[in-house]
């Protein structure tokens, strides 16, 4: 990095040392960059996205809500757009005097075997299929982390512009708070968008490598396309309670990243923005990342996954009610602590799945990360 790119760094480390909660983001198919710091206080918790009604701020929700991961909800004390007027912003408020900081000032963690991650992951994928097997869940998401430790000269600021170069077409973000840790990510998927009546959201599940691919429309087996279709039922049945005039284009496929999705949009018109946290209740969390039927498929993720999630696969993005909302499945992501990075990442089983298929499906899916943070 240069010299401004430096101290830009060091701004941000420094909002960090001092426990000041902020997001620098880049919305798909967008150039321009944001920023969102809460200077005053800790940000606002909520145990219900419900809750969220009438409000506005950066939302960072958890996949489980608890006492110790609760709902967090930035207040825009600064919000600024554009490179320029984000440098000018961090310097009112984080200046620096030397840089760069050297070492990111959150705890540290120990980096974890991958041949030990792979024995727990068969283990508990062989839990994970027996309900489906018996017709007792249709589709159900298992997820892993992966620790590794900070790459030679690893710099958040670097890593996150290479991820919005390599990424154009996903939402690329960088976020603060005391209550969540350092996360960054690049999402291709929509939980929720929109202003004024018009919204949309996504149904995004099956999954397959980009590089074996040069047709997008092509190689779809039975598996994912079953798959992709529990998500658009389920989305179009919640719809049904809380909108009109559903609009659906797909299934069509779409890159993201490292591999293929197979991907439905859904148009809709929200007569009350202001009611936005009860839609989200109801749609949160979708078979895409949890499975079906929804609150089976919670309750066995919470008691059988061999970790909490945390803020991976919860809800992450801009929610104004009176403007414009971005919010975003939190995928593609990874949690950075001060000597270690986590890496998360899931697919769904359906009765067919084979282990091995579904373990080398996240380790291509952790690649859209693993390439930038080298």
């Amino acid at each position: 990095m240069n010299s401004i790119e430096d101290k830009l760094e060091s701004q941000l480390i420094h909002l960090i040392k001092e426990k000041k909660s902020f997001s620098f983001y880049r919305l798909p198919s967008q150039e321009e960059f944001r920023f969102i710091a809460q200077l005053e206080g800790q940000p606002e918790e909520y145990s219900s996205l419900s809750d969220l009604n009438n409000k506005k701020g950066f939302l960072v929700s958890p996949f489980k809500v608890e006492k110790e991961y609760p709902i967090i909800l930035i207040r825009p004390e600064v919000e600024v757009s554009g490179l320029d007027n984000i440098r000018e912003a961090l310097d009112r408020i984080s200046s620096v005097e030397t840089y760069p900081y050297g070492h990111i000032p959150l705890p540290a963690e120990e980096e974890r075997d991958e041949a030990e991650e792979n024995r727990i992951y068969t283990t508990i994928f062989s839990r994970f299929i027996a309900p489906l097997k018996k017709g007792e869940l249709k589709k159900i998401v298992l997820s892993r982390a992966h620790k590794i430790k900070h790459p030679n000269n690893f710099s958040i600021l670097n890593s996150f512009f290479k991820a919005t170069e390599l990424y154009p077409h996903m939402m690329c973000y960088l976020c603060y708070t005391p209550q969540t840790g350092l996360w960054m990510g690049s999402t291709p998927e929509i939980i929720l968008s929109g202003k004024d009546k018009k919204w949309k959201t996504v149904s995004l599940a099956g999954t397959k490598p980009l590089g074996s691919y040069t047709d997008l429309t092509s190689g779809w087996d039975r598996k994912n396309i079953e798959e992709q279709e529990v998500v658009s039922r389920y989305i179009r049945s919640t719809l049904a309670t809380h909108v009109s005039e559903v609009e659906e284009k797909g299934p069509y496929s779409g890159s993201a990243g490292t591999v293929i999705h197979l991907k439905t949009d859904f148009y809709f018109t929200l007569n009350d923005s202001g009611k936005i946290g009860n839609l989200l209740d109801d749609l949160f969390p979708t078979p895409a990342i949890c499975g079906f039927p929804k609150q089976a498929a919670f309750d066995f993720i919470n008691e059988n996954e061999s970790y909490n999630r945390r803020y991976y696969s919860g809800i992450i993005g801009n929610l104004n009610p009176e403007g414009e909302t971005e919010l975003f499945v939190n995928l593609r992501c990874a949690e950075i602590g001060r000597s270690t990075i986590t890496l998360y990442a899931g697919g769904g089983i359906m009765p067919t799945s084979s282990s091995d298929l579904e373990w080398e499906e996240t380790k291509y899916k952790m690649q859209t990360l693993l390439k930038v943070l080298q």
